[in-house]
C-alpha cells in the first residue's frame, strides 16, 4: 500500500474520531494522533489561539518542538496564519522572514506547512514540519486542509458542548439550591431530570423515577386523575397543575401542588417541559380544619353557649351554697353562744334542784319530792337539748370512748321516729353479741340522724327505714372511702328510696355535691359522714341500686380491751375531803359560782371565790394559806380560763385546775384530760368524783395540769 493511500485512510479515520470528540482536549488529542500520518511529515504541532498568544498545545515529531510554550502572535508563523486566515507553505524556513530563525535552530525543522483551523474566526492551526527543504505535494496540502476543516467543526461542537455543560451545571446548582422539587421532561413527557430536593423528599434512589415511574409515587386514589391531567397537557400544551398526595420518605402521603410549563422554540414547537412540586400538606390540613370549623361553627357556638350557661348555673349554685354555709356558720355561732348561756342557767337550776331533792328526802314530803324530781328531769332534758345544739354548731370535741352501739341506736328511736314524721316505717336490727365500738357517741348520733333524714328525703310516703348493727371483718379497701383491713363494728342505714346512679355514687362524698333541689340540702351530709368515719379510724361503704334503695354502712373501730368505766356512787360524794382542803372558784356568773361553792362546801371543802380571772389571780397571790385546787370557768370576759390557767401554772405549777364550761369547743384545752373538765350543767356526783381525783383522794391521777403556753 503506497503512502498516499495510507494518508487518505488516516484522514478518514481522523475525521471520524473528530466527530466523536466532546471537548477541546479531545479534539487536540485526535489531531495529535492523526495529523502527522495524514501530512506524511517528520513532525506536527497543534496550536490554539489564546488571546494574543499562540499556545503550542500538542506535538508528534521526531524531535522536540515547542509543546506547552506560548509565543506572541506577531512573532510566529502560526500567529501569521491565524491573523491572515490563510495557509503558509515555506520550503526553506531560513529563506522566509515570517519564521523566527532563533526559535527553529535547535530543532530539526527545514521546511513547513501551517494550515489555519476555523472560519470565519480562526481559533487554531495545524503545523506540519520536515527535516529537509521541500515543497509539499498538492494532495498533501489538500488532506491537511480537509483535516483542518473537520477540526474546525469539532472545535465548534466542543465549545458548544462545554457551554451546554456549564449551563446544565448552573441550572442544576440553581435547582438544587431551591427548597422545592423541580423536574423536567422531554417534549413527549418522558421524565429525565429531578433535582436533589425531589430525591431527598421521596427517599427514592437517583434515576428510579425516570420515565413514567413518577406516577407510582402518587397515592393510589390520585394516580389515574394525575395521569389523565398530564396526558391532557401533553396533547394540548396547556399548563399542568394539580394537587395530589405524594409518598414522603417517611412512608406518609403528603399533599403537594404539581405544576409544569412548556418551553417552545421560535416556531412554537414544545422543546421541553419544566415542572415543580410544592409541599402544601400543612396548608391543606389547615384548609380542611377550617372547613370543618366552619361546618361545625354553629353547633360549637351552641355548645359553648350551653357550657357558659352551665358555668353560670354552677356559679350561682356555689354562691347559694356559700351563702347557706355562711348562714349555717352564723347560726352555729349564735347557737353555741345561746347554749353556753343556757348551760350556765341549767347549772344553777340543776344545782339548786339537787339541793332541793336532798332536802325533800329529809322532809319526807313525797309530793314535794316528786315535783322536784319532775323539775330535775325537765332540766336534764334541757341539758341534753343544749348538748345537741353544741353538736349541731360543731363545738363538740371528738372524744372517742368505748360504747355499746346497740344502746346508742335504741336510745335514738324516739328522735328518729319524730324526725321521720310518721310517714316512714322504722325497723331496728341489733346484733345480739355486738362488739364495743371506740367512737364519739354524740357525733355518731348526729351521723345516724343525718343518714336517716337523707333516707327519708329519698323515699316516697310509705317507705321503710332499717337501722342495723353488726360485727364485720373486712379485707383491703377497693375505694378510698372504705376502711382498711381489720375488725369493725358496723351501723347500717338502709332505705327503699330512689337509689343512686353510677355517676351520682362516684361523687357522693364530694363536698357540696347534692342531687336535691336548691335550698333542700348543702351537699355536706355524706362528706361529714365520710370525714367522721375516717377520723374515727373506720370508713364508709355505699350499696345502691336505682329504683330499689340505698344502704350506707359506717364502719367504726372495734374495742379490743375495754376497761370498765369508773362507777360513781351518788351517796359517797360527801365527807370524803378533809375540812382543811382549800378550793378557789373563779367564775364570772355569780349564780353558777354560788352553786359550785355550795357543792364544794357540802363536800367539806373550804372555799373562796372570785368573779373574774384577774380577781382570782390577785386572790391567789395575796392568800397566806395555800390552795389545793382551782375550779375555773373557761368562757369569761377579759381573761378566759385557758389564759388564767397558764398564769396559775407559772407561779403555782403543782396546783391542779378543774375547768367547768358550757362551751365545749375547747381547742385551747385539747391537751387537758377529760378528768380535768366538768361540763355544765354538771352532775353533782360526777363533779365530786373529778374533784376528789384531782385532790388525790383517789389514786391514778396526777395533780399537774399540762397547759399550752
Amino acid at each position: 500500500m503506497d503512502i498516499d493511500h495510507i494518508a487518505r485512510a488516516q484522514l478518514l479515520e481522523g475525521i471520524e474520531a473528530l466527530a466523536g470528540a466532546r471537548s477541546i482536549d479531545a479534539v487536540v488529542d485526535v489531531l495529535r494522533r492523526y495529523a502527522r500520518d495524514i501530512a506524511g511529515a517528520d513532525g506536527i504541532c497543534v496550536i490554539l489561539r489564546d488571546g494574543d498568544l499562540c499556545h503550542y498545545a500538542a506535538e508528534d515529531a521526531t524531535g522536540p518542538l515547542w509543546t506547552g510554550q506560548r509565543f506572541p502572535m506577531a512573532t510566529c508563523v502560526s500567529g501569521w496564519v491565524m491573523l491572515n486566515r490563510q495557509a503558509a507553505m515555506i520550503p526553506d524556513i531560513y529563506g522566509d522572514d515570517r519564521v523566527p530563525h532563533d526559535a527553529y535552530r535547535p530543532t530539526f525543522v527545514r521546511s513547513m506547512l501551517m494550515t489555519p483551523v476555523g472560519s470565519p474566526e480562526v481559533t487554531a492551526a495545524i503545523g506540519a514540519y520536515w527535516a529537509e527543504t521541500l515543497t509539499p505535494q498538492p494532495a498533501t496540502i489538500e488532506r491537511l486542509e480537509t483535516l483542518a476543516r473537520a477540526a474546525a467543526i469539532a472545535f465548534e461542537s466542543a465549545k458548544l458542548l462545554d457551554a451546554l455543560t456549564i449551563s446544565e451545571r448552573r441550572f442544576e446548582g440553581i435547582a438544587d439550591s431551591i427548597d422545592q422539587m423541580i423536574w423536567s421532561t422531554r417534549p413527549d413527557g418522558f421524565h429525565d431530570y429531578y433535582n436533589k430536593r425531589w430525591y431527598d423528599y421521596t427517599g427514592m434512589p437517583s434515576g428510579s423515577t425516570d420515565g413514567e415511574a413518577w406516577n407510582g409515587m402518587f397515592h393510589a386514589e390520585d394516580q389515574e386523575r394525575a395521569w389523565a391531567r398530564w396526558r391532557h397537557s401533553l396533547e394540548t400544551g396547556d399548563v399542568y397543575e394539580i394537587e395530589y398526595r405524594l409518598r414522603h420518605w417517611s412512608g406518609e402521603y403528603r399533599w403537594v401542588l404539581g405544576r409544569a410549563w412548556p418551553v417552545r422554540d421560535d416556531h412554537g414547537v414544545i422543546t421541553r417541559w419544566y415542572g415543580t412540586c410544592t409541599d402544601i400538606n400543612e396548608l391543606r390540613m389547615a384548609q380542611d380544619d377550617l372547613r370543618e370549623l366552619n361546618a361545625s361553627l354553629e353547633s360549637r357556638v351552641a355548645e359553648r353557649t350551653t357550657e357558659l350557661q352551665r358555668q353560670i348555673d354552677e356559679r350561682e349554685r356555689m354562691e347559694t351554697t356559700l351563702r347557706q354555709m355562711q348562714r349555717l356558720e352564723a347560726v352555729g355561732q349564735l347557737t353555741s353562744g345561746v347554749a353556753h348561756d343556757f348551760n350556765n342557767l341549767l347549772t344553777v337550776i340543776l344545782g339548786n334542784l339537787e339541793f332541793l331533792q336532798r332536802d325533800a328526802g329529809q322532809t319526807a314530803d313525797p309530793k314535794f319530792g316528786r315535783r322536784v324530781a319532775n323539775m330535775k328531769q325537765a332540766a336534764e332534758r334541757g341539758a341534753k337539748l343544749t348538748a345537741q345544739l353544741l353538736a349541731f354548731s360543731r363545738r363538740q370535741r371528738l372524744e372517742a370512748k368505748p360504747i355499746d352501739l346497740n344502746d346508742t341506736v335504741s336510745s335514738m328511736q324516739d328522735l328518729l321516729r319524730s324526725s321521720m314524721g310518721g310517714s316512714v316505717g322504722i325497723e331496728l336490727v341489733l346484733h345480739p353479741q355486738l362488739w364495743s365500738a371506740l367512737v364519739d357517741q354524740t357525733q355518731l348520733e348526729l351521723v345516724i340522724l343525718n343518714l336517716a333524714i337523707n333516707a327519708r328525703d329519698a323515699m316516697q310516703v310509705g317507705g321503710a327505714l332499717a337501722i342495723e348493727t353488726a360485727n364485720a371483718t373486712v379485707g383491703p379497701p377497693q375505694r378510698p372511702e372504705e376502711p382498711a383491713a381489720g375488725d369493725y363494728v358496723v351501723v347500717s342505714v338502709a332505705d327503699t328510696g330512689s337509689g343512686m346512679s353510677e355517676a351520682v355514687l362516684a361523687r357522693a362524698f364530694e363536698p357540696f355535691f347534692t342531687t336535691k333541689e336548691v335550698g333542700k340540702g348543702s351537699g355536706l351530709g355524706l362528706a361529714q359522714v365520710y370525714g367522721f368515719a375516717k377520723q374515727s379510724g373506720g370508713g364508709v361503704r355505699i350499696e345502691t341500686r336505682v329504683g330499689e334503695g340505698t344502704v350506707v354502712k359506717v364502719y367504726l373501730p372495734r374495742v379490743i380491751d375495754a376497761s370498765p368505766a369508773l362507777a360513781v356512787d351518788d351517796g359517797a360524794m360527801l365527807d370524803l375531803v378533809p375540812g382543811s382542803t382549800r378550793v378557789l372558784v373563779i367564775d364570772d356568773d355569780s349564780a353558777v359560782r354560788e352553786i359550785t361553792v355550795s357543792l364544794l362546801q357540802q363536800m367539806g371543802c373550804s372555799v373562796e371565790d372570785a368573779g373574774s380571772g384577774g380577781a382570782g389571780l390577785d386572790l391567789l397571790a395575796r392568800s397566806e394559806a395555800a390552795f389545793d385546787l382551782v375550779v375555773l370557768d373557761f368562757a369569761m370576759p377579759g381573761m378566759n380560763g385557758a389564759e388564767v390557767a397558764r398564769e396559775i401554772a407559772k407561779d403555782f405549777p403543782e396546783l391542779p385546775v378543774l375547768f367547768v364550761t358550757g362551751y365545749a369547743d375547747l381547742t385551747a384545752l385539747r391537751e387537758v384530760g377529760e378528768d380535768r373538765i366538768a361540763q355544765k350543767p354538771f352532775d353533782h356526783a360526777e363533779f365530786a368524783a373529778k374533784v376528789k381525783r384531782l385532790l388525790g383522794v383517789e389514786a391514778g391521777s396526777s395533780n399537774v395540769v399540762a397547759m399550752r403556753r
